[in-house]
């Protein structure tokens, strides 16, 4: 009777000491300065926090160095700035936090996850939704509103918040509401088999981790797209090898890097040999692009491109005294692909035919050194007409093989930066109208059913 007591002393309190580690969890919430992803023991509280930490880690977990552990630590940043500086600081701070709690364990099997949940919007607006500040709804509108594509540049939603009330609500944002979300760090710790967790964190969770699972291929990295207005200078390879000075110059159009114009200027005025060989061409074309593909994946002024551009000019060629001139009048379509190199995308190679329709009047003639009067007649000043006739021409009109340099445009930034607040505000409103439909829509069907 007495042994059958003592083991069912035992296994209650086998089983009170497996709920008890099935249960306990401990939670790190470290802050970061501004901008930094170094952690700073002597900033606020960290290091009272850390001490604790340590204490709850050596008291609970320690003691069960056998069991391994899991630890959760949710980082990220508060949405102002950059998107994708934003992101790069929450895995950064994650890391950080990481390697931090590393050197507590001293060696014991652990399990990191790190959640960068990047810009904190959905928590933004779970602090301002449980306010009661007087522009609240104003604030929550804004954040509802679909984040900016571009992530190199600041978010329009910020640029709204900014501006709100004339700048009188950013203040209090910043301070109040963003400073929290900017610097707090979260690691829960816990037993890696364990089930009843409870998980107990100080920050808002969100639903949707920024970064895949590290079991999906890696996209093989080409380096950052580079889209901003620029134009660029080249020359036509073959025309240089004929020895015919040509220069091209482009200019994106549109911050959707969809359009561009392409001017072209042809220009050579040699003469050889007492005039018995000639090389003299003017000619000029305008030619409006529009790039193909998906803009977003490609640097501007770079991919597949369409044209539609016209021309004419002015030429003389002549060999041994025998040559002919023609003007030439030309419209055509153009095909080609470009492609931006170098390190900071400086360099383009452009290759294109133009495919279209030219009008060449022409004469053909011969130099007066062909019919000499005495021996003082030297120099071809005279030329002897033979043949005038015209060519209607159909087929490869244009050609380009051209290498060339690109630079930025002057106040491009801010152009685009304009550009695509207003393409947001026409999307916005948009966005505006039909959820205001959806609503009326819905609140009509509602009365028909009370009606019923």
């Amino acid at each position: 009777m007495h042994i059958r007591t003592l083991l069912i002393l035992i296994l209650v309190l086998n089983i009170a000491q497996l709920r008890a580690v099935s249960v306990t969890t401990d939670t790190l919430q470290l802050r970061f300065r501004l901008d930094s992803i170094h952690i700073d023991m002597g900033y606020i509280d960290n290091a009272k926090v850390w001490a604790t930490f340590e204490e709850n880690y050596r008291r609970y977990f320690a003691a069960h160095d056998s069991l391994p552990l899991r630890i959760d630590i949710y980082s990220g940043a508060s949405p102002e700035g950059p998107a994708a500086h934003n992101v790069w600081l929450g895995e950064n701070r994650g890391h950080a936090v990481q390697e931090q709690i590393r050197k507590l364990l001293n060696g014991r099997q652990t399990r990191f996850v790190i959640h960068n949940e990047g810009p904190r919007w959905d928590a933004l607006f779970n602090v301002i939704a449980a306010s009661d500040e007087p522009w609240r709804n104003e604030v929550l509108r804004i954040i509802q509103l679909p984040p900016s594509k571009d992530g190199k540049s600041r978010d329009h939603r910020e640029q709204k918040l900014r501006a709100l009330r004339g700048g009188t609500v950013w203040p209090t944002l910043l301070s109040k509401y963003l400073a929290p979300l900017r610097s707090g760090t979260s690691a829960v710790l816990s037993f890696l088999n364990a089930r009843d967790t409870v998980y107990m964190r100080d920050t808002v969770v969100l639903a949707m981790t920024i970064y895949p699972n590290k079991r999906q291929k890696a996209r093989k990295d080409r380096g950052p797209v580079i889209r901003q207005p620029v134009w660029l200078l080249r020359t036509n390879i073959p025309f240089l090898a004929a020895a015919i000075p040509n220069l091209q110059a482009e200019l994106s159009l549109d911050h959707r890097d969809r359009w561009s114009v392409n001017v072209e200027g042809v220009f050579s005025w040699w003469t050889f040999s007492y005039n018995a060989y000639a090389n003299q061409i003017i000619y000029g074309s305008v030619e409006l692009r529009r790039w193909l593909g998906h803009r977003e994946r490609h640097h501007t002024l770079d991919g597949w491109h369409i044209g539609l551009g016209v021309g004419g000019g002015y030429g003389d060629l002549e060999w041994r005294s025998r040559g002919y001139q023609a003007e030439v009048y030309s419209a055509f379509v153009n095909i080609g692909w470009q492609r931006r190199f170098g390190q900071r995308r400086q360099w383009a190679f452009d290759v294109g035919i133009g495919l279209g329709y030219a009008y060449i009047p022409w004469r053909r003639y011969e130099g007066s050194s062909r019919f000499p009067v005495g021996k003082e007649e030297v120099h071809d000043d005279h030329l002897m007409w033979q043949e005038t006739n015209r060519t209607n021409w159909f087929g490869a009109s244009h050609f380009n093989i051209s290498i060339g340099y690109v630079f930025p445009q002057r106040h491009s930034a801010a152009k685009r930066q304009r550009a695509q607040e207003r393409e947001v505000e026409r999307h916005d409103f948009r966005e505006f109208e039909k959820k205001m439909k959806a609503e009326e829509k819905q609140k009509r069907a509602d009365e028909k059913k009370r009606k019923k």
